[in-house]
Parts: C-alpha cells; sequence; structure tokens
C-alpha cells in the first residue's frame, strides 16, 4: 500500500505540467486515498529543509545542500489499529524518473531524513514510513 501511495504521488506530481511546480505539490493535498490522509503538501525551496533545533551541524549542512522538493506527508490506518506516517519526496526538477523506497534499518519506529535527502540529491523520488 505505502509504494503504491508512493508511486501513485511520484507520476502525479513528477509529470510535467503548464502549472507551476509549486501549485502541482499543494494539489496533492487534496488527494483522496483509501485508509490514507495526506497531512500536508508543500515546496520545499532549495536547502530551507530544517528539522529539529538540537540537529547535528554535519546534517544541518548536509540539509542546506538539498534541492527544492515536494514534501508530501500523509498517514495511513489500513487496520483499527494503525497509525503508519509516510513522507514522500519529490524532485521539483531533475528527477532521474526512478524511485527509491527508503528502510529504516536500525531506525524502526522513525522516519530516517538523511536518506530521503540523498535520494533526492540524486534525482530520485523517494518515500519513507516510520514502520
Amino acid at each position: 500500500m505505502v509504494i503504491g501511495l508512493a508511486i501513485g504521488l511520484t507520476r502525479i506530481a513528477c509529470v510535467p505540467r503548464a502549472d507551476a511546480a509549486g501549485q502541482s505539490c499543494q494539489h496533492l493535498a487534496q488527494l483522496n486515498l483509501p485508509n490514507t490522509k495526506i497531512t500536508s503538501a508543500e515546496t520545499v525551496a532549495a536547502g530551507a529543509f530544517t528539522l529539529a533545533a538540537d540537529m547535528t551541524p554535519s546534517l544541518a549542512t548536509f540539509y542546506k545542500q538539498l534541492p527544492a522538493f515536494c514534501r508530501v506527508k500523509a498517514v495511513a490506518t489500513p487496520s483499527a489499529d494503525s497509525d503508519i506516517k509516510i513522507e514522500v519526496w519529490l524532485p521539483a526538477s531533475g528527477w532521474n524518473d526512478k524511485f527509491r523506497g527508503q528502510g529504516t534499518g536500525g531506525f524502526a519506529g522513525d522516519i530516517y531524513y538523511p536518506l530521503l535527502g540523498q535520494s533526492i540529491s540524486q534525482g530520485y523520488a523517494a518515500a519513507a514510513t516510520d514502520l
């Protein structure tokens, strides 16, 4: 389900359109998906992504180097007791026509943002969950 959501968002957002990239990104928030709620869809300007104030200096420097991208946040509830956080990052330009699903490795229970950033830096559309 998560991979299907991510690939669907990638196809919608990364196809060249006549309207502005930011406008296409924000329109993703209006998607009506089964068992999933899009909580936000916003264009993040190049170098503007930040996380908590206690972030390490090396991560802060890395995030300042990221290109512009569309950040889509969602919550999937495929069962009554589930609450799966999802992030899909889509390049604003220079998409390499490839998708990369990011695992959490030893960080299960949290979205690992450095891997999403690495993917965007390499032109991939990428998604991760907190599963």
